[in-house]
Formats: C-alpha cells, sequence, structure tokens
C-alpha cells in the first residue's frame, strides 16, 4: 500500500490484515467492555444485556469495518463512514436499541481514551497509569452520582401497603416498580412480588388450610425463568400520598432473597395496582 509522505514522495506500508483485524478486535472489545462497566448503576432500571458472546460479535463486526479505509482507501469518507457504522453496529449488537443516545457519548469517550493511551504510550510509559486513574476517578464519581439519583428515584416510589390473606393482616413498605407487568397466566390476575419473610406465613396457610389459593406462577426475566410460589390474597391496599386504591384480585409471589437485599421496600407492585401513577417522574 503506497501512501504519500510530507516532502511529496511516496513510500510503502506492509499491513498484515490478520495482526490489523486481530488489534481492531481487541480495541474494540475493550472500548464495548469499559463502556459497560462505566454504564453500571444501582438496581433494575439501569440493567444492560452486555455479555462476553454479545462483545465478542459486536467487537468482530467492528473489526470488519475497521477494514474499509486499507481496502476502499484511507480517504476521509471512507474513515467516518466505517468509524460511524462501526461504532452504531457494535452498540446495537452489545446492548440492544436502549438507550443508544445515552451509550454513544460513553463510548467515544472510551475510545478517546484507549487512542490516547495508544499515541502517548511511545513517549511516556506512565500513559496507562495516568489514564487508568483519570477512569477510574471519573468511574467513581458517576457511581456516586448513580446511587445518589438511584436512592431519589426510589424514595419517590415508595408507598405504603395492606395485605390481607384468610384474615391475616400485614403492612409492608412497596415500590411501585415500572418494571414488573408480571400476570398469572391462568386467571390474568396481576402479580406483586413479596419478600420472603414477609410472604411465609401466608404461603403456610395456604398450603395447610387454603390449598385451593396457592399458586404457581411461571415468570421470565433478565436471568432466566422459573416458578413463584404465591398465594390469591384477599385484599390489597395501596396507600400513596394522595390516594388509596383497594383491590381483592391480586396475587402475591415470593419473591429471591437478593431483590430485597438491603432495600427499603418489601413488595415490588404491579403496574396497574396504581393506575394514574401519583409520583413524581
Amino acid at each position: 500500500m503506497d501512501k504519500d509522505n510530507q516532502r511529496g514522495g511516496k513510500y510503502t506500508v506492509k499491513l498484515y490484515v490478520d495482526i490489523y483485524f486481530l488489534f481492531n478486535f481487541w480495541l474494540d472489545f475493550s472500548v464495548l467492555f469499559l463502556t459497560a462497566q462505566f454504564e453500571k448503576e444501582e438496581g433494575k432500571y439501569k440493567r444492560k444485556g452486555f455479555s462476553l458472546k454479545k462483545g465478542c460479535l459486536a467487537a468482530i463486526v467492528g473489526a470488519l469495518f475497521g477494514l474499509f479505509p486499507p481496502v476502499f482507501g484511507w480517504i476521509l469518507p471512507v474513515r467516518v463512514f466505517a468509524y460511524i457504522a462501526g461504532m452504531i453496529s457494535m452498540l446495537l449488537i452489545a446492548f440492544g436499541t436502549t438507550q443508544m443516545f445515552q451509550r454513544i457519548p460513553v463510548f467515544l469517550g472510551n475510545s478517546a481514551l484507549l487512542g490516547g493511551i495508544l499515541l502517548a504510550f511511545p513517549f511516556r510509559k506512565d500513559a496507562i497509569v495516568i489514564a487508568g486513574m483519570t477512569w477510574m476517578a471519573v468511574l467513581c464519581i458517576k457511581r456516586f452520582l448513580g446511587k445518589l439519583f438511584y436512592v431519589q428515584h426510589i424514595k419517590q416510589h415508595l408507598c405504603e401497603v395492606l395485605l390481607e390473606f384468610e384474615g391475616i393482616e400485614k403492612e409492608a413498605v412497596g415500590l411501585w416498580d415500572t418494571g414488573n407487568r408480571l400476570k398469572d397466566p391462568y386467571s390474568k390476575k396481576p402479580v406483586i412480588v413479596v419478600a420472603e419473610q414477609l410472604l411465609g406465613e401466608y404461603l403456610d396457610t395456604a398450603k395447610k388450610i387454603a390449598p385451593q389459593h396457592y399458586v404457581l406462577i411461571p415468570y421470565t426475566s433478565v436471568g432466566g425463568t422459573g416458578m413463584l410460589e404465591g398465594v390469591r390474597l384477599t385484599k390489597t391496599v395501596v396507600r400513596t400520598t394522595e390516594q388509596e386504591f383497594l383491590h381483592t384480585d391480586v396475587i402475591a409471589a415470593c419473591g429471591r432473597k437478593d431483590l430485597f437485599f438491603q432495600k427499603p421496600y418489601q413488595i415490588i407492585l404491579h403496574t396497574e395496582l396504581i393506575p394514574n401513577v401519583p409520583f413524581k417522574q
């Protein structure tokens, strides 16, 4: 491959496509991995679908786009197209379509970071250390702000909940969760997810004296599929700062311990239980 030099002559660059491809693959995967780490937040609201398999596939596609300039020429339009098309393709494969525009600046920042390390390394051997410390500092600040905003979000979506089953009443704090749309596939009743220590007595009672109200509910989530134990509640009352909602057609399912570990709530409500959404958004 011939290229012009600054003195008007030409020089020949020998490009090994396999090494060039592997280098781009490593670089693209590193940028995607940093992007996924940078976006991690508390709670399920920022859950991402990044995985090793998706990351490798996205990096392969990005590396293929990286071959465009040496194949079609190092002119500016080809380089711009290869970079933009490669970036969008990698993000779509690795993360999906959700929050694409919010993710692009993070991807570009990590690209600039790794590119800066590669350019500076021949002149400063501590370039990796300096860049790593800078990235960690930015990451810590973002994590702190993310957790702060997450806590505020949770506080705005908490409410009081009264459960009743076979004459046994329990009061707890519930979270109006925009992600819970789980329904019993047979009765089509909304399902709330309740902490085990709160629902345990109801489950025991249903198994002993009211088996007709004991149900198993299939579910699908990011972590996989399974069955949840549950009971058909006699009554569910949801109290917000402005309104009170009474429901008699709700099923309470037993949730995993990690869903409620160190959380200020014991119940994840179904979206239909508060139809008017009387919270700050």
